[in-house]
C-alpha cells in the first residue's frame, strides 16, 4: 500500500473526514486543507516529513505504518477488546455468540466507511 492508502485507511479507522483530519492538522500548526489530503490519498502529492509527524500523533499510528513498513496495531489486533469481553463472559456467550456479534460489527464498520466515504 503507498502513504496515501495507509493515511486513508488510518483516517477511516479513526472516523475521520478528510476535513476533520484538515482541521486538526492546522490546529497543531500544518496549514492545509481537506483537498491536500485528498491529493495524499490519491497519490497525486505526499506529505513532507514534518506533517507525517503530526499526523501519526493525530490517527494514533507509528510513521512505519504510514510509510508502508509495518501493519497497523488495529489491524493485527482486530477484536482485541471482544476477546476480552467474550473471555470475561465465556460462561454465558457461546462461540456463536461470538460469531454473531463480530458479524454484526463487521458490517456496521463497513456501513461507517461507506458514510465516511461520502461525507470527502
Amino acid at each position: 500500500m503507498s502513504i496515501g492508502d495507509n493515511i486513508r485507511s488510518a483516517r477511516i479507522n479513526k472516523r475521520l473526514t478528510q476535513s476533520e483530519l484538515a482541521s486538526l492538522l492546522q490546529k497543531n500548526g500544518i496549514d492545509i486543507g481537506n483537498t491536500t489530503i485528498s491529493n495524499w490519498e490519491n497519490g497525486t502529492s505526499k506529505p513532507d516529513p514534518d506533517t507525517i509527524e503530526e499526523i501519526c500523533k493525530i490517527l494514533d499510528v507509528d510513521g512505519n505504518y504510514i510509510l508502508g513498513f509495518s501493519k497497523a496495531e488495529n489491524e493485527e489486533k482486530n477484536f482485541s477488546e471482544l476477546d476480552l469481553l467474550f473471555s470475561k463472559h465465556k460462561d454465558k456467550l457461546t462461540e456463536g455468540d461470538e460469531a454473531i456479534i463480530k458479524a454484526i460489527i463487521e458490517q456496521r464498520m463497513k456501513e461507517i466507511d461507506k458514510e465516511l466515504d461520502g461525507d470527502e
